[in-house]
């Protein structure tokens, strides 16, 4: 019965194609069986991941993912304490069992671990399905998308460094206000990564300032976010979809929408794409007033490498940031 089982395994694992000595990076794989990736890789949002980023610039950096995972039991395959049936990753170790989107499926696992998509669908790319799903993907009909970061802020961010001040509340990650940052390093080139966030209610200073940037080379970047400013010479001087570019000592205005009616409150959502091979900069600011983007199509200054959040005079909380890397 044993040999039968493991000959009838084999050739499950064969039949999804992980088991060449050197699978390409993001080898599609069956996350419901718990070896269906070559040793030393999990199968993660149905892809075939290495630790450590070993399997290319998308290995999975997911810190659940690369941390060390004991052997399992029959009734505990992954070890994390969760009995199989109720455990929301049963075959990837995840002892919090956090589930950002409430879908049932677990962070480490999920395909669209901010956006519920329960059936975890992916086939708009047909017979080559990437590690996004449908719900989510950046590109839904192209290959290629990875998931390469995602932060739930249930925990302290790991891989992350900090300028100001910064705590665990909850189910977010609230900045108190002020001048500060969260700088998130080792991201790759032609990336989208989208934030989302909720504005304190108290928040009433003159002056704010919320925005995400990518190129960060040199202490130079271009930025994208929001702007407002109530002594600037006019009533409503606020701004949305705001890009600004660095130069290491000057900041210079490149776009954005301007002289809105009503200041940022509430939720809010920042989305950039990022790409130094077309010099592409796009910018979408997402809020109660609506949507808005601006595309910079000059962007010659960009540099992979890192990306940050930089704020002044707002005290928020964020929800969630993800990073989208593109082949």
């Amino acid at each position: 019965m044993v040999l039968f089982r493991y000959a009838w395994l084999a050739s499950v694992l064969l039949f999804w194609g992980c088991y060449e000595p050197f699978p390409a990076a993001g080898a599609p794989c069956s996350v419901a069986e718990a070896d269906s990736c070559p040793s030393g890789q999990s199968c993660v949002r149905g892809t075939c991941r290495a630790p450590d980023g070993l399997g290319g610039p998308d290995g999975s950096v997911i810190p659940e993912v690369d941390a060390f995972i004991p052997d399992g039991s029959p009734a505990d395959l992954d070890a994390d304490g969760r009995p199989n049936a109720s455990d929301n990753c049963p075959n990837i170790h995840n002892p919090d069992q956090h589930d950002e989107d409430a879908d049932a499926v677990g962070d480490v696992c999920d395909n669209c671990p901010h956006i519920a998509n329960a059936n975890q669908a992916n086939t708009g790319e047909g017979a080559t399905p990437d590690g996004v799903g449908d719900a989510c993907d950046p590109r839904p009909q192209t290959p290629g998308d990875t998931i390469q970061k995602f932060y739930s802020f249930h925990v302290p961010p790991a891989g992350t460094t900090v300028d100001g001040t910064w705590a665990v509340e909850g189910d977010a990650y609230r900045f108190a206000g002020g001048f500060g940052e969260l700088v998130v390093s080792g991201v790759r080139d032609k990336i989208v990564v989208e934030l989302a966030g909720t504005l304190d209610p108290n928040t009433n200073t003159p002056d704010l300032w919320i925005a995400l940037s990518a190129g960060e080379a040199n202490n130079r970047y271009l930025s994208c976010g929001y702007w407002d400013c109530l002594n600037c010479g006019q009533p409503n001087d606020f701004h949305t979809s705001y890009i600004e570019y660095y130069d290491g000592q000057n900041w210079r205005e490149i776009d954005g929408n301007h002289d809105l009616p009503q200041r940022l409150a509430g939720a809010f959502t920042i989305r950039i794409s990022a790409d130094s091979i077309t010099n592409q900069f796009i910018c979408t600011t997402s809020d109660g007033r609506g949507a808005a983007t601006k595309n910079f199509t000059q962007a010659t200054m960009l540099a992979p490498g890192a990306i940050a959040l930089r704020t002044e005079d707002a005290a928020y909380r964020l929800r969630y940031l993800v990073v989208f890397g593109q082949q």
